[in-house]
């Protein structure tokens, strides 16, 4: 859609002269120009990596990870530990699903937190994965 004013031929210019309809078109301007987009490659930094290699700490992804390391007696005090937060908390109370309901699925997420002293604390979380 192309836009254009045109004015009253009896209109007068500033210098007091009439002007004609074709002087006061303006003309339509061109289209945009596409953008463009680099072609090369990303590369991600390398520091990343270091980096990555720097702060793991051998976390386990999941239960079954979990139980099979040689630390999977503290990973089991830990989900112990949050059962029992979770419980004496009053986070939720078991009930009957209804009919034609579906359950939210959960997942154990492990860090291991660094004390002030240097000692390490193995830590469990029960989350909800609400995306399902």
């Amino acid at each position: 859609m192309t836009k254009s004013i045109i004015r009253n031929p009896q209109q007068e210019d500033s210098v007091g002269q009439t002007s004609s309809p074709q002087s006061n078109m303006i003309q339509p301007s061109s289209p945009a120009p596409e953008l463009r987009r680099s072609t090369r490659p990303h590369v991600p930094n390398k520091r990343y990596m270091d980096y990555l290699l720097l702060t793991d700490e051998g976390e386990s992804e999941c239960y079954d990870e979990a139980c099979l390391t040689s630390d999977s007696s503290k990973w089991d005090l830990a989900m112990k530990d949050e059962m029992q937060s979770l419980i004496s908390n009053q986070t939720w109370e078991l009930v009957e699903l209804p009919k034609g309901k579906k359950a939210l699925h959960n997942k154990w997420v492990y860090r291991v937190k660094k004390e002030h002293d240097g000692s390490k604390r193995y830590k469990a979380r029960l989350v909800v994965k609400g995306f399902q």
